[in-house]
Order: structure tokens, then C-alpha cells, then sequence
């Protein structure tokens, strides 16, 4: 019975620890937050696009193996949070492309595979953050994925 109870208790501490508090669901995801989990700031990390037949694949790869780890969790943390700016119709400005992306582990790194809601889309998704590569490798930052328009 006691062993029972513990499990009991140990396994609604862990539900309760992944529920959000009203303050935290109605939290509006800033540039920074993008900033925060971009892992373009690694060491050897560089990051590029290819269209493919219903979306974008945009590749995070590092040529340093040690940074691989880190890259793939920020990778999967980008991912989420473009999915979660996408989920909020607040956050997302009128007129711009909406789509999901989805994590993708690699040998190099991750990928981001992103795929546009409505498939009239496809070609602006591609073409939008197609053309932020070069910025995004430069400026070593991720925040333009939060808007492609």
C-alpha cells in the first residue's frame, strides 16, 4: 500500500509539473524566446533550406561533434515554438502564412520541416524563408523563422 502511494504521489507531481498556470498558457513568445533556443551560435553550426514537394526542410548542421547534442535539443525547442506561435491565432499577424513544423534528427544536426496549412502557400513558404538563410547564417540568429512573411 505504501508503495502504492508513492507511486501515486510521485506520479502527480509530474503531472502537475507539465500543466500551465493561466499566466504561463496566455504568454505571448517574443523574438527572444527564438533567440534563446537557436542553436546557430554553436560552434561550426550553419543552417540551410530545400523545398521539397509539400514544404521546406531547413537543416541545422554543425561540423563540430561535440556541439551535436546541444544542436538537436534547441532544434526540437525551435520547432516546438514555431508550432505553439502557430497554435495562438494572437500571435500569429494577419495575412501571414500559417504552418507546422515538425523535428527532425540527422546525422549533421536537425532539421525543421515545415509545411504550410494550406497548400495555395507552398511556394511564398518556400521562397520567404528560402531568402532569411543567408541572414539567419550571418547574423546568427533564428527569430526570423517566428514571421515568413
Amino acid at each position: 500500500m505504501k508503495k502504492l502511494v508513492c507511486i501515486t504521489a510521485t506520479l502527480l507531481a509530474i503531472g502537475f509539473s507539465f500543466m500551465a498556470t493561466p499566466a504561463q498558457a496566455a504568454q505571448k513568445i517574443t523574438r527572444e524566446d527564438f533567440i534563446k533556443v537557436c542553436p546557430l551560435d554553436l560552434p561550426g553550426t550553419a543552417v540551410h533550406s530545400t523545398a521539397t514537394a509539400d514544404g521546406l526542410v531547413v537543416a541545422f548542421e554543425s561540423s563540430v561533434a561535440n556541439s551535436l547534442p546541444e544542436l538537436k535539443v534547441r532544434v526540437e525547442k525551435l520547432s516546438q515554438l514555431i508550432n505553439t506561435v502557430m497554435e495562438q491565432p494572437a500571435d500569429v499577424p494577419r495575412g501571414a502564412i500559417k504552418f507546422s513544423s515538425a523535428f527532425e534528427p540527422t546525422e549533421k544536426g536537425a532539421n525543421v520541416v515545415l509545411k504550410p496549412a494550406d497548400a495555395k502557400d507552398l511556394e511564398k513558404l518556400q521562397t520567404n524563408v528560402s531568402a532569411k538563410m543567408g541572414t539567419m547564417n550571418a547574423e546568427k540568429k533564428c527569430h526570423f523563422l517566428a514571421n515568413v512573411n
